[in-house]
């Protein structure tokens, strides 16, 4: 089964007002005065208008599946992995849009494909904030708000295995980059398709070199700009020794500044990394791809483990983290398989920072040999220069 996230917009009723009028003037009544959106706040104000709109388009939705963008492209994209969707619908902060997503649940949840593949509808989610009629709420709290909801999906999932859709056929065409921003950093596939046509795109990944280290450098200042900062970003950034190159993650204002939507996903992806110190240049660097992804598992068990001590670090005697000494760092022993990894590594419980020096894969039964290598390699390795490089979680 794959997730599907799926922003809604209101093509629904514009689809359905090209051929029908029964509805015109319930529709007109959940306008505001200016003819904008209400936001969700006024749902129970106007339940009356919402029932009366309700019923004739779910009836006529349900029999025309190109009724709304969000339900064919979902319809297309089921087709096209030939897989159970889970879908979860975000609706903006509107009436129509929650009332489009409603419609939207009852004629998807529960369908079932030619190959047997079904449908359901997880959830709904109305995205507060997200409306285009007020700037500074949209980008202070309507995109942070999207950010968060599409993460809480993305929580429980394996980027390698790309289970976790992101269909950007509906809603505001405004969040498209930010969007397509989210997927890129997550590998996430992105599906959209065109309106006029039934044509599904799928955007392909685009490898973004993001500089991990600097949310692991900046993290304490980031913490405190998603709370908000009533500072200017110059006066902001000399405090904390933040270089002009988060500048993008920065949002100003007129009262301070603020963690950006681009800042909150980059740090919501950067949370699913843990971050080690290794030697600049060293051979891990240049490890063939089977030995590199067997030591990626190998340092993610170190660190689980070095993250939930049960004694003080200082007081621990287990024999797999602290294998043997090497002067003033410790091998870690990983077994697992058909691997077998030495890792000899330095852990400072005070701020949880990992550094690895050195690493071997063991061959036979030999164990002293990696123990003196190491003492020899050490003093050269220690002296040299450290860079941060991040693992996922």
């Amino acid at each position: 089964m794959k997730k599907l996230i799926t922003l809604v917009g209101t093509s629904l009723f514009r689809n359905y007002l090209e051929t029908n009028s029964d509805i015109k003037r319930y529709w007109e009544v959940i306008k505001d005065g200016e003819g904008r959106n209400r936001t969700i706040d006024a749902w129970d104000e106007f339940s009356e208008e919402i029932e009366r709109i309700r019923k004739p388009v779910l009836k006529w939705a349900k029999n025309n599946y190109n009724a709304s963008a969000e339900i064919k492209s979902t319809l297309s994209i089921q087709s096209e992995v030939r897989d159970d969707l889970e879908v979860y619908l975000l609706a903006t902060d509107t009436l129509d849009s929650r009332l489009a997503s409603q419609i939207i649940k009852e004629v998807l949840d529960g369908y079932k494909s030619e190959d047997g593949k079904v449908i359901n509808v997880a959830s709904i989610k109305t995205v507060r904030g997200l409306q285009v009629f007020n700037r500074s709420k949209l980008e202070k709290e309507g995109l942070t708000n999207l950010v968060d909801e599409i993460y809480k999906i993305l929580e429980y999932y394996s980027p390698d295995e790309q289970n976790v859709l992101l269909n950007i056929t509906g809603g505001y065409k405004c969040v498209v980059p930010y969007l397509t921003i989210l997927a890129q950093i997550n590998q996430a596939p992105l599906y959209y398709i065109f309106d006029e046509t039934e044509e599904l795109i799928r955007i392909p990944q685009t490898p973004l070199d993001i500089d991990w280290g600097m949310f692991e450098k900046y993290k304490n200042a980031i913490y405190e700009l998603e709370k908000g900062v009533n500072k200017s970003w110059s006066e902001f950034k000399r405090e904390h020794g933040i270089g002009e190159d988060f500048k993008a993650c920065i949002y100003e204002f007129e009262d301070g500044i603020l963690l950006s939507p681009i800042g909150e996903m980059f740090m919501r992806r950067y949370e699913n990394f843990f971050v080690v110190k290794m030697p600049v240049g060293g051979k891990y660097f240049e490890e063939e791809e089977t030995k590199k992804r067997q030591l990626k598992e190998a340092i993610r068990d170190l660190y689980y483990k070095l993250m939930n001590l049960s004694v003080p670090f200082e007081q621990l005697t287990d024999n797999i983290i602290k294998h043997a000494a090497v002067r003033d760092s410790w091998i870690f022993k990983y077994n697992k398989r058909d691997t077998q990894i030495r890792i000899q590594y330095k852990f400072n419980p005070d701020n949880k920072e990992i550094t690895i020096f050195n690493y071997y894969f063991k061959k036979g039964n030999v164990e002293e040999d990696y123990s003196k290598r190491m003492a020899e390699e050490y003093e050269d390795i220690r002296s040299g220069s450290f860079t941060f490089v991040t693992f996922e979680k």
